[in-house]
């Protein structure tokens, strides 16, 4: 069966989509069968996979209304179901409508090694209902004073979401260092200082630094180890996913 993994946050900006695609593609290009899924009505990881943001046709909002869900086909590894704008409607149902996505995503495990949530980054009904599907979570972390206060904040609600009559078998994979700058900055340094003191069994020694081609490589629908496949941050992704594999060994 898979392993549903949600990476989350409560931060915008720290790398939770570009985690996801590079993950997910890492992971398929090594041999692992992959779902990825976009839970953000913003559908940046669908324009990533796609190159659209208009409605798709393999939609996460039908499995949300228990509607059959038939993911894209990205390569013979690696699956993709999209969202768009009208997935923000789901927040204005009935509550019992976040159950719905855990239910969904249990018919679609048998066929995939891993399934990778990119969530929202804030704390809804759609960010809960994916940490209420997730075996695992996964927390991009940019080392910069607001996205520390968002890794407080996230680390208080994942603790509610692992009450008994929610989902107590949640585990948290780790924290990973995103946009990590090249060149150290004091303030960078003792940011991951502190954070190393609060959540040092957590935290990843894999890292992924700040670059351009992080941001170029999804306009054009490829990888960064598919865009640049020398590039320092390509090794860093394999590195990821080699540590990701030894985790869930240990898990």
């Amino acid at each position: 069966m898979g392993i549903i993994v949600a990476v989350a946050g409560h931060k915008g900006g720290d790398g939770k989509t570009t985690t996801a695609f590079n993950l997910a593609h890492t992971l398929a290009d090594e041999g692992d069968d992959v779902l990825a899924l976009d839970d953000d009505p913003q559908g940046n990881l669908t324009f990533a996979f796609l190159g659209t943001r208009e409605l798709p046709t393999a939609n996460i909002k039908d499995i949300y209304e228990s509607k059959p869900v038939t993911p894209y086909v990205i390569n013979k590894n690696l699956h993709f179901i999209g969202a768009d704008k009208s997935l923000a409607g789901i927040q204005e149902k009935d509550f019992e409508v976040i159950f719905n996505l855990a239910d969904g995503l249990k018919k679609l495990k048998k066929n995939y090694d891993y399934i990778i949530i990119d969530c929202l980054p804030s704390f809804g009904r759609l960010q809960t209902a994916c940490l209420l599907a997730a075996d695992y979570v996964l927390v991009p972390f940019a080392p910069d004073p607001f996205c520390a206060q968002g890794l407080a904040d996230f680390f208080v609600s994942f603790e509610k979401i692992k009450h008994p009559r929610w989902n107590p078998n949640l585990k948290m994979l780790g924290i990973l260092r995103n946009n990590v700058p090249s060149n150290k900055t004091n303030l960078s340094e003792e940011i991951i200082a502190d954070i190393k003191e609060l959540y040092g069994e957590w935290l990843f020694e894999s890292f992924i630094n700040t670059s351009v081609i992080a941001k170029e490589s999804p306009a054009l629908q490829q990888s960064v180890i598919q865009y640049q496949q020398n590039h320092k941050l390509a090794k860093q992704y394999k590195q990821l996913a080699k540590e990701f594999r030894k985790r869930m060994e240990k898990c």
